[in-house]
């Protein structure tokens, strides 16, 4: 299926896996300090609990994730709070400096999508984006328009978060392109406000017919850099 831009008027990218190809990241992750092992799997298990979850603000989210993670490290909240902002994700970010590139074309593709009067946006479950994209190798500037999950209150697929940066665009759901490498979370995104979607591929799996464009991020960025 071809991604159409026909009625777009705003791209909406997610980060991790999308704008760089995230393969292994777990294990770099883990490698990186093998002696908590255990609350990081444990994180991973809070993170999906909470998949779509509203919790509305940054503080319930603050309350129910740093909650979670200060029973499974039997310290105060405060304490999982610091580790989480300071050492995990720290490490998350050297991991990324270390082993991750973005991909080519991102800069031209959103040259392109600003030029063509089309808005741009960055949004990832995770937070510190900017820092993470300047990781990766991604300028400051690459766009003004960057959200993070946590502090809108819930985790992707939650719609809410959808229609808040549809507002801040100003734009409506259906004139947004959801572009993200996961189906349960970028793609429910998208499907739950009425966005659309194009998913990146990462690998040769063949996942059959699909209701949506599924692309390599280089077929992406020439289709964009063709507008």
């Amino acid at each position: 299926m071809e991604v159409d831009f026909k009625g777009i008027k705003a791209v909406v990218f997610d980060f991790d896996g999308t704008l760089y190809n995230n393969r292994h990241f777990p294990f770099w992750f883990v490698m990186a300090d093998l002696s908590e092992i255990f609350i990081m799997k444990k994180e991973r298990t809070f993170r999906k609990d909470m998949q779509g979850v509203d919790l509305k603000t940054k503080e319930a989210f603050e309350k129910e994730f740093y909650g979670r993670l200060a029973t499974a490290k039997k310290c105060s909240f405060e304490s999982a709070k610091v580790w989480y902002e300071n050492d995990f994700m720290n490490r998350f970010i050297s991991v990324l400096e270390k082993h991750y590139f973005a991909n080519d074309k991102v800069e031209e593709v959103f040259g392109k999508l600003n030029q063509k009067g089309i808005a741009t946006a960055v949004y990832s479950d995770y937070p510190m984006l900017p820092q993470r994209m300047k990781a990766v190798g991604l300028p400051e500037n690459l766009t003004r328009n960057c959200w993070c999950a946590p502090t809108m209150g819930a985790f992707k697929p939650a719609c809410r978060p959808m229609y808040e940066i549809a507002q801040s665009l100003s734009v409506s759901c259906s004139e947004i392109l959801m572009v993200g490498d996961r189906e349960d979370t970028d793609g429910e995104s998208a499907f739950s406000c009425g966005a659309k979607f194009v998913r990146i591929r990462k690998n040769d799996k063949d996942y059959g017919e699909l209701d949506y464009p599924f692309m390599t991020w280089d077929e992406f960025a020439n289709k964009v850099l063709s507008l």
